[in-house]
């Protein structure tokens, strides 16, 4: 009877030529990604514990967005400005939007326009609507001018509340318009807040930004955030956030449990695959110590492998889609400053990195030749008995002094590399933050950004660090996984019966006995 020859099978190729190849090329290696379709024999523990890990990096943005919406009621507190009291962008662009047309048709339509939204306001003073329907801009003073712009913004904000979220917030805003007028008088209600008017007052103040195209939506689809005040939207708001985060608390528990059926499926019937294995081979696969490496594949390498399928469920999702979803959200408030941020971090994580790993490497180098020397004036030490027999005193000492100087130099070597890599790393991130400081300061004195949006802006910033921290810290152990997953676990035949040993890749090439 022939004996059974253990032949190796290939484990299928990955195609390298497809886009999905490469993308799961950068996620880990063939044999990891081997090991992570053990989690499909459990798809719907899978598939949950990936929406809940998305889930939680969406619902911290949001809650972020709740924040932000919280700030910008308490410092500007639900007022619809007057154009005086418009941050200077929003001047600028309103201003640039009252440049009449060049075609007589167009400039008549444009004028009438005009006449008709002040009648609906109950402006029907004639020297108000002379001065509106203008046509001689250049020959005004300035006072009329500024009045104009007064004018003209309350009367263009009302069609634009209408066409954007709706014409009962329109009629909101012009009711309270009229009452003003109709109290203070046309001049001074002109220079006005309108108050309590909730969510619609950070809509109008972004009637020219990025910020539009989502508070729009926001207004039209939640008019209870206007409607009733300001009181109800901050009551609206703290239960908004507690909802938030009772829901990400769920899908954090949802995530976290579910990532834990998934990955507690896949190790035990890895594990069931190894204790299979092994009894498929017998003693041939084991030294006369027994099954210790047995042991070890399905104990200490297989807590890797779970560890690792379970850091991919959980944090190699969440922290990236936090991260993006965070800097997409700092990018909304101040597109040029967050980008000016982004740009000196890579900077300085760039050449403060690259400083440091050649330091480091310097650092390395020379604690190795320090520990070559100490192991010689250890030898010299031990060599003492000798010395004193055949009188080599001199020779010995001499010997010493040398080693303790090449010590000394390692050792300065290393230490000088230290001071120098730490404090230029903090000169480059101090130089960094005074250079985004500078950029800061000149969009603020533009007008470009106000006290609500940087406050906004710094918190979403400093947000980012956490799942950066996060996800650089837990990829040591999906690299311990990937690696295990990667080299071979070796189960020999018993080396006394002049056998090559043999190689079982549990999870890179299995074994198969043919022949048999």
């Amino acid at each position: 009877m022939s004996a059974p020859v253990l032949s190796r099978s290939r484990a299928p190729a990955l195609p390298r030529s497809t886009s999905f190849a490469r993308i799961m090329a950068i996620m880990g290696n063939a044999a990891f990604i081997r090991a992570r379709k053990f989690l499909n024999y459990y798809p719907l523990a899978k598939w949950l514990a990936l929406v809940g890990s998305v889930g939680t990096g969406v619902f911290f943005v949001l809650l972020l967005l709740v924040l932000a919406l919280f700030a910008d009621l308490m410092v500007e507190r639900g007022e619809i400005p007057c154009f005086a009291n418009l941050p200077v962008r929003e001047q600028n662009s309103f201003a640039n939007s009252l440049v009449l047309p060049e075609n007589a048709e167009e400039r008549k339509d444009f004028l009438k326009k005009i006449r008709q939204d002040m009648e609906d306001l109950g402006l029907d003073d004639p020297p108000l609507v002379k001065l509106a329907a203008s046509e001689s801009l250049d020959t005004l003073s300035v006072r009329d001018q500024e009045l104009r712009k007064e004018l003209l913004w309350y009367v263009k904000l009302v069609p634009w509340l209408k066409h954007d979220v709706s014409a009962e917030a329109a009629e909101e805003v012009r009711q309270g318009l009229r009452d003003h007028i109709e109290n203070l008088g046309p001049e001074i209600a002109l220079n006005h807040n309108l108050e309590d008017f909730g969510l619609l007052s950070l809509q109008a103040r972004s009637q020219f930004s990025v910020k539009k195209s989502w508070l729009a939506p926001l207004a039209r689809w939640s008019p209870w955030m206007w409607r009733y005040g300001n009181l109800h939207y901050l009551q609206g708001l703290l239960i908004l956030a507690i909802v938030l985060a009772v829901v990400r608390a769920a899908l954090m528990f949802l995530s976290s449990y579910m990532a834990a059926r998934a990955t507690i499926e896949a190790a035990t019937r890895l594990r069931r695959a190894i204790y299979h294995h092994t009894f498929r081979l017998g003693t041939l696969a084991f030294r006369a110590l027994g099954p210790s490496e047995a042991v070890g594949v399905s104990t200490r390498h297989l807590e890797a492998v779970h560890d690792a399928l379970y850091l991919w469920l959980t944090v190699v999702f969440r922290e990236p889609v936090k991260f993006g979803l965070l800097l997409v959200f700092a990018m909304l408030v101040n597109f040029w400053l967050a980008l000016a941020f982004l740009l000196f971090a890579l900077l300085v994580w760039l050449v403060g990195g690259q400083i440091a790993a050649f330091f480091r490497r310097q650092g390395r180098s020379a604690s190795h030749r320090a520990a070559d020397q100490v192991a010689l004036l250890q030898e010299s030490l031990m060599l003492m008995r000798l010395v004193k027999v055949y009188l080599m005193e001199l020779f010995n000492q001499a010997r010493v002094e040398r080693q303790l100087a090449k010590y000394a130099r390692s050792q300065l070597h290393r230490h000088r590399g230290e001071a120098i890599y730490r404090p230029l790393f903090l000169l480059l991130a101090l130089l960094a933050a005074l250079s985004l400081l500078l950029i800061a300061g000149i969009v603020v004195l533009q007008g470009q950004l106000g006290v609500t949006s940087a406050m906004v802006l710094v918190a979403a910033l400093i947000c980012l660090y956490w799942p950066l921290e996060t996800w650089l810290e837990q990829r040591r152990f999906l690299r311990r996984g990937r690696r295990v997953c990667r080299g071979p676990v070796q189960l020999p035949r018993s080396p006394r019966r002049g056998r090559p040993g043999c190689r079982c890749r549990i999870l890179a090439r299995p074994l198969q006995a043919t022949g048999v």
